[in-house]
């Protein structure tokens, strides 16, 4: 559960939870301090889910990303994860012209691996609840942008450990993607551990 869902929640029974206590998903990880910053010169965004663009808003992001960050040569989106969309979202990512920039890496169960060579966590899910590859982001040392969904307000704090865009459509996430791109020579300082 989330803050956004109990207050969802009341909303929709329109009555207040006065019992209702919020838990965070338990994360655990092998190493208890944020992992070095990759020296890689190319920012890496990287996208951590299963590959289902409805709920997690991948078509939106491939679109975005093509408006956003085209005329910049130093960047490439890492995609983390397997599902129904795959083969919808390689032939998409083709048809825009970002072939070359758009990795598929398939299901990896260890964030170190993913964390130790990214720099950013984007999160543009229409429908979410508290991610969990958030919170491995964030614990180690990685900034997020997310969607104002589910408990991303919970843990990301714009200007300390990322972005927050307010909805996921194509103009309003093209808009985060280029404050956070351009702030990114922030983004090694910016990544905290999570406060929520």
């Amino acid at each position: 559960m989330s803050t956004h869902n109990r207050d969802l929640a009341e909303q929709q029974l329109v009555t207040r939870l006065p019992n209702a206590v919020v838990l965070q998903n338990p994360v655990a990880l092998p190493f208890a301090t944020p992992l070095p910053w990759p020296p890689d010169t190319v920012a890496r965004l990287a996208v951590v889910v299963r590959l289902e663009s409805h709920h997690k808003g991948l078509d939106v992001l491939l679109d975005a990303l093509n408006r956003a960050l085209v005329p910049f040569n130093d960047w490439s989106l890492e995609l983390f994860g397997l599902g129904p969309d795959e083969a919808a979202l390689r032939q998409h990512a083709t048809d825009l012209g970002l072939g070359e920039r758009v990795h598929f890496r398939g299901f990896e169960s260890n964030p170190r691996e993913i964390w130790t060579t990214c720099h950013l966590l984007v999160l543009p899910s229409r429908r979410e609840g508290c991610s969990i590859a958030m919170l491995e982001a964030l614990l180690c040392g990685r900034p997020v942008l997310a969607t104002a969904v589910g408990g991303v307000s919970d843990w990301i704090k714009p200007g300390v450990n990322g972005y927050i865009c307010p909805r996921c459509d194509i103009e309003t996430l093209t808009a985060s993607l280029r404050e956070a791109w351009d702030s990114r020579a922030g983004w090694p300082h910016s990544a905290r551990r999570p406060t929520g």
